[in-house]
This record gives structure tokens, C-alpha cells and sequence, in this order.
């Protein structure tokens, strides 16, 4: 009897584990599963590698990712990249589905905007490079106050991997270039990142 209750509870136990935990493909906010396409994008938000230097495409360069004219085909979401430019600010970001609308800090996003002209004046102006709880993993350090304390104003080589937002369409500049309201210039991103040094 001991042992039927005890296995009861075991699995029990592993339900609730189960169920708690933010699959990669995530969930919305009533905990329930996403359509096919955010589960894809979130798929891909949710990588944990490092492009291998097979996987870098050495053509893709920022300046080609901020003139993609948000073309979903622009690009492959399966390339790794290094691109260089200079970090305008950063920003934590909160509850998404990619991590199931969770608070902890360690799961949440951080939006670094990157441009290819060190003095710009807006985010609109920027492109979106993204720390993810995988980034985190490898830099526990990598927060937003982080970067805009060391990286600010300089100019850096990042590495990590290519990837389209489609959800920021409405607020991307290359898709609505006369909109009061973008905050940002594409909705290509690298995301996750997985290394920024300063070169600059």
C-alpha cells in the first residue's frame, strides 16, 4: 500500500513539474499552446547553441539587416552571424509567451539596439540584438543595466543567430517607414546572442 501511494505521489509530483515547466515553444497566458507559427518563432527564440563556424554566414552584415526591407526571405533563419556596429541602449524586457509570461528575472528577454552610425538619435534607427535565457545561461552578467553601464556608445562585435520577428512588423521601420510609433528598423533580429566584445 505504501509503495502504490508512494508512486502516486512520484507522479504526481512529475505532472506538476511537467506541466510548470515553459516548454521551448511556450504557451500563452492562460498556460495553454500557441499556434503552429508562434511555436516556430518561438522555437527559434528559444535556441540554446552557438552557431559553429560552419553555421556563420560571413556575407550577412548589419548594414544588410538594416536595409532588409523586413523580406521574410532576406535572410536564413538558420545562420549564425558576427556583426559589428555600436550599441545604443539597452532594455529588460517582461513576460512573453516564448517564456510563458514568467517574472523571474533570469528568463527574461533583453532588447540591445545596435546601429551602424554611432550617432543616432533613436531606436527606430536601430536593430534589435537579443539576450535570451540561453544568453543569460553563458553570461549571468547580461542584464540591461549591464550593457548600458559597459557597452553604451561603443562599437562591438557580436555573434549569435539570425532571426525574423514578424510580430514587430507594425512597429518595424522598414515595413512602416512613415509611423510616429516604430521602435525599430527591422524586424530581422539576432537572437539569441552569444557573444559581444568591444571593439571600439
Amino acid at each position: 500500500m505504501k509503495k502504490i501511494i508512494l508512486i502516486s505521489i512520484i507522479i504526481i509530483v512529475l505532472v506538476i513539474v511537467g506541466y510548470t515547466q515553459c516548454p521551448k515553444e511556450g504557451r500563452n497566458k492562460k498556460g495553454n499552446s500557441l499556434k503552429t507559427e508562434l511555436q516556430q518563432l518561438n522555437l527559434l527564440k528559444n535556441r540554446n547553441t552557438q552557431p559553429k563556424s560552419s553555421e556563420i554566414d560571413k556575407k550577412i552584415t548589419l548594414e544588410k539587416i538594416m536595409n532588409s526591407k523586413d523580406d521574410p526571405n532576406a535572410f536564413k533563419t538558420s545562420s549564425g552571424v558576427i556583426i559589428e556596429g555600436y550599441i545604443f541602449k539597452a532594455k529588460d524586457e517582461g513576460g512573453e509567451s516564448c517564456n510563458c509570461y514568467s517574472n523571474d528575472p533570469k528568463d527574461l528577454d533583453v532588447h540591445v539596439y545596435i546601429s551602424n552610425n554611432k550617432y543616432i538619435k533613436s531606436i527606430a534607427e536601430c536593430t534589435v540584438i537579443e539576450v535570451s535565457k540561453y544568453s543569460k545561461q553563458l553570461h549571468p552578467e547580461w542584464c540591461a543595466n549591464y550593457f548600458n553601464t559597459h557597452y553604451k556608445g561603443h562599437k562591438v562585435q557580436v555573434t549569435g543567430w539570425m532571426m525574423y520577428d514578424f510580430e514587430h512588423k507594425n512597429v518595424s521601420n522598414e515595413t512602416n517607414p512613415n509611423s510616429s510609433k516604430c521602435h525599430r528598423k527591422t524586424v530581422w533580429e539576432v537572437h539569441p546572442i552569444t557573444s559581444v566584445k568591444i571593439i571600439d
